[in-house]
């Protein structure tokens, strides 16, 4: 067995890369290996919850063989936080690549009662779960492995990622002069697979080695690839007119700052496709301040790409929360231009700031709405380029 992947669910972020390195080394070469069975809610979206492919296999159906593909096959993709099985691995010489969306995200109590009243609620930076002694034991657990690592790669969905990872290498990893410093300020390859270093100081080896980023490499989600992305190009709109936002209505997502910049764009229109619990004080805000947006119900994950072709440009407005942001890559992949925050871990990781504003700055999005944003064309972050970068750098 040369590549195994390990995660918790059938996920439409990390399916499409399993499915191209299958394509490539063979379905007798690679076993998916998920632990939970898809949520009735996550299925009514159209989520998978089976899979056609033989290789695909819930771990329940056969614990010892399927455990005994994970422990020793040639690379192992984990997406779980299985420091034990990492250790094993190690031990034994093989290869792991640990993906990972952020171990600090910032942590928020009382906002889910509205985001529209911004007085609700308490913030707490994320550097606050290491006072968890469970949480705390665990992360010097995982940093002690991947600083005396041989065979353990860090692969940070994101730029923030990558930064919380290299502050708990900081802070836990024996460095007492750097112990209580903010995350250190980085730049990378923006490529999959990419070079992390410490912003002008990129051939400095000893900051590579303190901070474990000679053990990291730029990652993210990937999606399927588009099958209407050249028709599609071919017919965007000089001026763009029609905006698009899509997904579950949560309070982080930040759509009253979108509503709001919409009322100052009366020329330009916005559809929103979802549901969730802010959905009718959105509804109330849009009519109180008469913003040029529609409200549209929910549409299966199969028929968003089609919804993306029928719009010019695609914000994706989401705070610190926002792990990565996978409907960012499905937007670029169907020719759109895209709008994004810099907290959010896709837009900040992929978007040139010229297309990037603070999550909840009105005027900032507002500015961008109103003098249009050029298309963003680079295909670095394809599937088909991440399974090159696996394929090349960890598959002998």
């Amino acid at each position: 067995m040369k590549i195994a992947i390990y995660t918790n669910k059938i996920s439409p972020h990390l399916l499409p890369l399993a499915r191209e390195l299958a394509r490539v080394v063979g379905e007798k070469e690679i076993v998916y290996v998920y632990t939970e069975r898809m949520s009735n809610e996550r299925l009514k979206l159209g989520w998978e919850g089976e899979s056609k492919e033989k290789w695909v296999r819930c771990f329940s159906e056969s614990p010892e063989e399927l455990w005994d593909n994970l422990e020793t096959c040639e690379l192992l993709l984990c997406g779980e936080r299985d420091i034990g099985l990492m250790e094993t691995r190690e031990h034994a010489g093989r290869t792991t690549l640990y993906i990972s969306e952020r171990w600090l995200k910032p942590m928020s109590i009382g906002f889910e009662r509205s985001t529209i009243d911004p007085s609700w609620g308490i913030r707490l930076p994320g550097i606050v779960r290491i006072f968890s002694p469970r949480y705390f034991l665990m992360a010097r657990k995982f940093v002690k492995l991947l600083k005396g690592s041989r065979h353990l790669i860090f692969l940070p969905a994101g730029i923030w990622a990558a930064r919380d990872m290299a502050r708990l290498v900081g802070l836990l990893g024996g460095f007492s002069g750097w112990r209580f410093r903010r995350a250190p300020e980085l730049d990378f390859e923006g490529r999959p697979g990419g070079k992390i270093w410490v912003c002008g100081k990129e051939n400095d080896k000893e900051l590579l080695r303190e901070y474990c980023l000679d053990k990291m490499r730029m990652w993210g989600y990937f999606v399927e690839p588009s099958k209407f992305r050249t028709t599609r190009e071919k017919a965007i709109e000089a001026v763009p007119s029609k905006y698009l936002w899509v997904g579950r209505l949560v309070w982080w997502k930040r759509l009253d700052a979108v509503v709001k910049a919409f009322a100052n764009n009366p020329e330009r229109c916005l559809d929103i496709y979802g549901d969730g619990p802010e959905l009718n004080r959105l509804k109330r805000l849009v009519g109180k301040l008469g913003a040029n947006v529609r409200m549209h119900s929910p549409v299966p994950i199969a028929e968003v790409r089609k919804v993306m072709r029928e719009h010019d440009v695609y914000i994706l407005a989401s705070n610190m929360c926002e792990g990565w942001g996978a409907v960012l890559n499905e937007a670029l992949e169907e020719g759109m231009s895209v709008i994004g925050t810099f907290e959010a871990g896709s837009s900040a990781t992929i978007l040139p700031e010229k297309n990037l504003f603070h999550s909840g700055d009105v005027d900032g999005l507002s500015a961008l709405i109103q003098k249009g944003v050029a298309r963003y064309t680079e295909d670095k972050w394809s599937v088909g380029n991440a399974a090159l970068a696996v394929l090349e750098h960890w598959v002998q």
